[in-house]
């Protein structure tokens, strides 16, 4: 991103990476980046739509998106993966129905119907294995801390107050692979740490660090953190860096730095 972000603030899309160029109808585009190698792994365009139906070109206010699907793209423009989110029943726990089309890997999370009121929501969680093909399946609890893929970022908004006053907030995730729920922290961090991580230029006063981290101590071990960076006015996310939900094109995992665009 360019110092101050100004451009992104001002025509964020017309100033996204080339390899990216904009799509239409897209309201985000995301770029990207091996996170040590610093080459282009792909783009994110995301779309999106309101309660009853109509297209959100422009992100002004995150809580009017409903539906949201995103198109992984490679360097050619190939269409690699899609997402698509349904937020309508829940902000932080939304139906996740995703697949990339090179290895069949596939994941699909949605909340149970629950007719007894003196039962507990679930989420079931379907993985399908990339080469392999094995399918697992879990039932899971459903919280109210819970949170599904991108409603992350609503639960970030929702403890936004938490995480400036440097609460550590702990987070219920839904780790499709593992099959379970993974507790995550999630506190503020001085800006010079995701400086370090990032060749843009961050404001104290502009932008907000963020680190993530299992809170289990023996899982932290294992689990390489992640850090995010919200913009303080808009509180909208500018730049992802860690384990992503997208594998390579072998079915395995890889840590990237996204850099997000808004219209």
């Amino acid at each position: 991103m360019f110092r101050y972000l100004l451009l992104l603030l001002l025509s964020p899309l017309v100033a996204a990476d080339d390899s990216c160029p904009y799509q239409q109808g897209a309201a985000i585009v995301g770029v990207a980046i091996d996170a040590s190698e610093k080459t282009f792994l792909y783009c994110e365009y995301h779309f999106f739509t309101n309660q009853g139906g109509s297209v959100i070109g422009s992100v002004i206010s995150l809580e009017d998106i409903a539906f949201s699907t995103v198109e992984y793209r490679d360097i050619e423009l190939q269409l690699i993966a899609k997402k698509t989110a349904d937020f309508s029943k829940s902000r932080l726990a939304p139906t996740i129905d995703q697949v990339d089309f090179r290895h069949n890997e596939k994941v699909f999370i949605q909340q149970q119907i629950v007719s007894d009121e003196n039962k507990k929501a679930t989420l079931e969680i379907r993985y399908h294995e990339p080469v392999s093909g094995n399918i697992k399946k879990e039932i899971v609890g459903l919280k109210d801390a819970t949170v599904v893929d991108a409603g992350f970022d609503n639960a970030i908004r929702v403890y936004w107050d938490d995480i400036l006053t440097k609460k550590k907030v702990i987070l219920d995730f839904v780790a499709p692979v593992q099959q379970a729920i993974i507790a995550l922290s999630v506190k503020k961090q001085a800006l010079q740490r995701c400086q370090k991580l990032s060749d843009a230029v961050y404001i104290e006063e502009q932008h907000l660090c963020i680190k993530v981290k299992a809170a289990n101590v023996f899982l932290n071990w294992l689990v390489s953190p992640i850090y995010l960076v919200y913009e303080r006015s808009s509180k909208r996310l500018q730049t992802f860096t860690g384990h992503v939900n997208v594998t390579d094109n072998k079915g395995e995992g890889q840590d990237a730095t996204i850099r997000y665009y808004y219209q």
